[in-house]
């Protein structure tokens, strides 16, 4: 090899051979190394077929952050508070065991407060152009696959994040028709009409999802939760006592129980069940205002 090249650098002549520029140290060309070809060439691909590819990469990477942040858990909001305030309890006299215990006013602020409610959330600007985005990469990709459930659900999870939950709806009920076996599917779709109001529907498929997961914790206790939202404090009740079983170090169903007994006019239990969600939270943020309840309705009792 012999001979001068020119950096493209700095314009300094280099005697070829030189990996280097000696003055600015940028690379030289090498006159005798024939350069690679790209590699969609090596591949015989067309420019249209490189387009394809270049274009399912980017939806693939843009199907990952919807995933990741479709999934990317949240606490949930799981006080529940006492089914009725210490000034509403009256003494039982003669009276059957429902009478003893006041019928809440959720206008008070008082009753049960299930997690399985979705609440808005304010979105940002940016945060929702990028659902947005997300979302319309599902619906084109279920026009490829229009019978594909784990999509369905996706886009429904998308549109339940945009504050769409009519529309997120069908996307689940449709996952759940395709795919009757998945528990996610049945639960997305319970909680998402829980959000529309249609408690029926609701409970009947927190009932599946429980059925399919039976020692899921979390599933026990959001079906409990709906069967009290829907006034069904009997059923509630033993799945409570099982989430609470499955998960004895969590104090939230133990208060939760204690809304369901005093609801069905069993005060003693409701006490108990309180107290015993105090000892394991006892800063929890209405611990004092808990406490009072707990010594009215102790001392209402015969």
């Amino acid at each position: 090899m012999s001979g001068f090249v020119v950096c493209p650098a700095c314009g300094t002549r280099i005697k070829a051979g030189r990996p280097h520029c000696l003055r600015c140290f940028a690379p030289l060309p090498q006159p005798d190394v024939q350069p690679r070809p790209p590699i969609w060439e090596s591949l015989d691909l067309s420019s249209g077929q490189v387009t394809a590819l270049a274009v399912g990469i980017a939806v693939l990477v843009v199907s990952l952050v919807g995933v990741i942040w479709t999934t990317w858990p949240t606490a949930p909001d799981d006080q529940a508070r006492p089914a009725a305030s210490a000034t509403r309890v009256a003494a039982p006299a003669a009276a059957s065991p429902s009478s003893a215990v006041a019928v809440p006013d959720r206008s008070e602020g008082e009753g049960a407060e299930p997690i399985d409610e979705a609440r808005p959330k304010e979105l940002t600007p940016d945060v929702r152009a990028s659902l947005e985005a997300v979302r319309a990469l599902y619906e084109q990709a279920l026009t490829n696959t229009p019978d594909n459930p784990e999509i369905l659900n996706k886009l429904g999870q998308t549109l339940a994040q945009l504050n769409r939950p009519e529309e997120a709806l069908p996307r689940f009920e449709r996952a759940v028709a395709l795919a009757p076996d998945d528990a996610k599917y049945h639960a997305n779709l319970a909680r998402t009409a829980a959000t529309l109001g249609h408690a029926s529907q609701a409970e009947e498929q927190y009932r599946e999802a429980a059925r399919l997961l039976p020692e899921d914790y979390a599933t026990r206790y959001t079906l409990a939760l709906a069967l009290q939202k829907n006034g069904d404090h009997d059923a509630a009740l033993p799945e409570f006592e099982r989430a609470i079983a499955l998960a004895p170090a969590d104090a939230s169903p133990h208060r939760a129980y204690a809304v369901s007994l005093e609801q069905l006019g069993q005060a003693p239990d409701a006490v108990r069940e309180y107290r015993r969600y105090l000892e394991m939270r006892p800063s929890a943020p209405d611990a004092s205002r808990l406490r009072a309840h707990i010594e009215a309705l102790a001392s209402a009792q015969p």
